[in-house]
């Protein structure tokens, strides 16, 4: 993006949200893959001067897309409790609100007809997001990584089976599953010490 745009420029965020826009459309109808920047700039209806004035790519689209994802979400700290004595994060229930309000694009972008960099840059999202929900006084050793490693594997896969399944599950609901499994895989690991 060129230094001159300022980012809290109600144009630019109304320009950028067009192009993403055209990004999910475009990627839903083809896969992330076979879209072309000329096809996300006319279903914007922007020319490619004003796309590349913003991205150097579909892939820096995507990219920047990603951190302002990641830093709306980690924004939010604090906790809420949702009508049972669980207490569980802002910040998880607004992924999960994210995710189920955009379904239609992570179930194509984390999918086959998506891009495996950003699949895999969710999942270490998630990897981080479990290292910093364990224990702070826990002793990292090789079973306490191997812990970390297939939980966030399989809360990927988990994320994977909510969308192809049509969100079957409430945010709070697949939260509280989540963090039954990841608690009685930590108990196991934890009693073989």
């Amino acid at each position: 993006m060129h230094k001159n745009y300022k980012k809290d420029d109600l144009r630019v965020k109304r320009t950028e949200k067009l192009i993403f826009d055209a990004l999910i459309t475009c990627t839903i109808q083809k896969g992330f893959s076979a879209v072309t920047v000329g096809e996300i700039t006319d279903k914007a209806g922007i020319n490619r001067a004003t796309f590349y004035r913003h991205y150097n790519d579909k892939f820096d689209l995507l990219n920047q897309y990603t951190q302002t994802v990641f830093g709306m979400l980690t924004a939010q700290n604090g906790k809420i409790n949702n009508s049972s004595s669980h207490v569980l994060p802002i910040s998880l229930i607004k992924i999960f609100e994210h995710v189920r309000e955009n379904a239609l694009f992570y179930r194509v972008m984390l999918g086959k007809n998506g891009d495996p960099n950003f699949a895999e840059k969710i999942r270490i999202y998630i990897q981080k997001r479990i290292e910093h929900s364990l224990p702070k006084n826990l002793i990292i050793d090789k079973r306490i990584e191997l812990f970390i490693n297939y939980s966030s594997h399989a809360s990927f896969g988990a994320v994977l089976w909510w969308l192809e399944n049509d969100l079957p599950y409430s945010s709070e609901e697949m939260i509280r599953i989540l963090q039954h499994l990841e608690s009685e895989n930590l108990k196991d690991i934890l009693k073989s010490f």
